[in-house]
């Protein structure tokens, strides 16, 4: 039966994303791997580690070239099964410039500081369905700028659970400058379609897609990109309830 879900869900993945990357020619990979690790059964703290890597676009659709490298810590505290609060103390991320020409491959990467505050609300509509609303702001430091930003967050999706092992995930995420940008307001959008699988109890696979039209200098410029998602959770120690 898992086998049978995943072939649909790749089907359906093929189909949607089809004409997107026949539409435009950035194409990413983006890996994130993260250990969680249960403090109590309302405070868990994760840490991770994320790269991206980006095609070039005026020779092939592969993606060779390095986009981002980053780690980030997290503080999750669940105040019931409907609220969750996050903080991301700190987080380094190493960003690429995105390659459009061959010179924007000799770019030193961008070092970058971030701290995040979020809030995520959760709201079952029946027993396989469930509605996810998160809110973030994210406060930026360029060690190559003297620029700080500030970007808010506003992710909203359905979650639908075939099973306690198997769901399925689809969320549109809206990035705001909210400071650091005279230029664009909108930073980016993403559509994003994510296959989620516990084989284990510790573990907890994310394979999926992103559509993500991004606004990154002059309000008449944006850059479209299919990615390609594979995120890998492992907890350390799980609460008793949920050992299985």
């Amino acid at each position: 039966m898992i086998r049978n879900l995943f072939n649909t869900f790749l089907g359906a993945l093929m189909l949607l994303i089809s004409g997107r990357i026949q539409a435009q020619e950035h194409v990413n990979a983006w890996f994130r791997g993260t250990v969680d690790y249960h403090f109590s059964e309302r405070l868990k703290g994760e840490a991770e580690l994320q790269h991206r890597r980006q095609n070039e676009p005026y020779k092939n659709r592969f993606p060779s070239q390095n986009l981002t490298y980053s780690f980030r810590s997290w503080i999750h505290y669940e105040a019931n099964k409907q609220f969750r609060f996050s903080l991301s103390p700190f987080a380094v991320f190493e960003n690429y410039r995105i390659i459009r020409e061959e010179k924007d491959k000799e770019v030193a990467p961008e070092p970058e500081l971030r701290f995040t505050l979020a809030a995520q609300w959760n709201a079952d509509i029946n027993r396989k369905l469930r509605f996810i609303n998160r809110f973030a702001a994210e406060y930026r430091i360029y060690e190559h700028s003297p620029r700080q930003s500030v970007r808010l967050r506003e992710r909203a999706g359905l979650e639908y659970r075939f099973n306690p092992t198997l769901s399925l995930l689809f969320y549109e995420e809206l990035l705001l400058n909210a400071t650091g940008s005279s230029e664009n307001r909108i930073d980016q959008n993403r559509l994003a379609l994510l296959f989620i699988y516990k084989p284990v109890s510790r573990l907890k696979i994310e394979l999926g897609y992103m559509y993500l039209t991004r606004k990154p200098e002059a309000p008449e410029t944006t850059i479209n990109e299919s990615n390609f998602l594979l995120n890998l959770t492992w907890s350390v120690k799980k609460l008793p309830r949920e050992a299985g």
